[in-house]
């Protein structure tokens, strides 16, 4: 093998040694962005990539991607009663699933769709329903990303009707430590003493959900191999450098 044939193969080895260096972070990132949806701690905590969240009664309230497999809903009743109204409800649906240490999630901005179902025992109750979905830290306080509001709902007596609130959210950045949630507030005004309305969830004919733009989790930008990437380059190179050197006295 004569000399310019050998050093073309060193020059290759080593070229491909510094590829091989500069896509390893690149692959990473890619391998994480890949798993980035959080994992779940129970069947009825996890984040799906659909985005989808149902609102399910386990052995209580759950924000889950698990779609609904009973067949009767679950149900809220508002009973106004003389004296009292308006009469509200206010209820909460809480994800398991905590974002994990050192990571953040990240909500891109776009329209947040909450669609539920109502009915009423008179034509003369109106009901009115107002969301808010965000995300409980890990101080356990309550931070709003969104809310929304549909007023003066009037489904024909004794049906049961599907509602859409759709409102746009902007990005948010979600610390780890913390949980999604939604709050319903039902209120109901009108109507003679002891009539109701009722809000149905968790079943298969009645999924009441959200749907939020993607939901990620945030990538370090410099994955921990890639400190390991500048030297690994310089010793690439002066590798190179010398058999250059080497070859050509």
């Amino acid at each position: 093998m004569g000399r310019e044939e050998l050093l073309r193969k060193n020059i290759l080895i080593v070229s491909m040694l510094i590829l091989i260096l500069l896509a390893a972070p690149i692959a990473a990132v890619k391998h994480v962005a890949a798993k980035s949806t959080p994992g779940a701690t129970s069947s009825q905590a996890e984040k799906g990539n659909d985005d989808i969240l149902y609102l399910r009664r386990d052995t209580y309230n759950n924000l889950t991607t698990t779609a609904p497999n009973q067949n009767t809903s679950a149900t809220i009743t508002v009973n106004p009663q003389p004296g009292n109204r308006p009469n509200s409800v206010v209820v909460r649906w809480v994800n398991e699933t905590v974002v994990p240490s050192g990571c953040k999630w990240s909500i891109s901005a776009g329209n947040y769709n909450f669609t539920f179902w109502i009915s009423r025992t008179h034509w003369k109750i109106n009901v009115t329903v107002t969301f808010n979905f965000g995300y409980i830290n890990a101080a356990g306080q309550s931070v709003e990303i969104v809310s929304g509001t549909r007023a003066k709902i009037q489904p024909p007596e004794d049906m049961v009707v599907k509602y859409n609130i759709t409102v746009v959210g902007s990005n948010a950045i979600i610390d780890s430590g913390s949980r999604l949630f939604i709050d319903v507030n039902i209120t109901v005004d009108g109507g003679p003493s002891g009539q109701k309305a009722f809000f149905y969830y968790d079943g298969t004919s009645q999924p009441t959900q959200i749907i939020t733009p993607p939901i990620s989790q945030v990538v370090p930008e410099f994955p921990f191999g890639a400190v390991f990437l500048p030297p690994a380059l310089l010793s690439a190179y002066f590798i190179l450098k010398r058999r250059i050197a080497r070859f050509r006295a």
